[in-house]
């Protein structure tokens, strides 16, 4: 036996443990990372369930007590939850296309990407129409009242 096949025989070992070693980090790091996504949209949804614990907790204090610092409270809850549904339910992609005559036209085609937050809002908002149409209501009183003083 030659020297150089003792060192050809060393070396497929060791490219055999090199990419053994470089599976299991794989996997290692899939599992990691598919962990880490389940905690983090585990969290989202304990979020968004505090969310709507706390519109509807704020829409029967408005009901109970209609004054303006509940409003304002309500309103930042409706607020934080369009604004969930608006960035984590929907996707915006934008093209930029000239046509045959050389126009540029641009063209914004919105996606849903999270039915369930999207159904989630809609069933809140839909819920909560009354509160919102007393929200309304006093927005507008607030608006004439800025008109009277200008």
């Amino acid at each position: 036996m030659k020297v150089t096949d003792i060192n050809h025989i060393v070396k497929d070992n060791k490219e055999h443990y090199v990419a053994t070693d470089r599976q299991a980090a794989a996997g290692r790091s899939t599992a990691f990372f598919r962990q880490l996504t389940t905690l983090n949209e585990t969290q989202y949804q304990r979020y968004l369930a505090d969310l709507q614990e706390k519109i509807y907790k704020q829409g029967e204090k408005i009901k109970e007590k209609a004054d303006i610092k509940a409003f304002q409270e309500y309103r930042m809850l409706i607020s934080e939850l369009l604004g969930e549904a608006a960035s984590n339910a929907f996707a915006c992609i934008k093209s930029n296309v000239f046509d045959a005559r050389g126009r540029h036209k641009v063209f914004l085609v919105v996606r849903s990407v999270n039915q369930k937050l999207e159904e989630l809002a809609k069933q809140i908002l839909s819920d909560q129409r009354d509160n919102l149409r007393l929200l309304q209501m006093v927005d507008d009183i607030r608006g004439m009242l800025v008109d009277l003083f200008l």
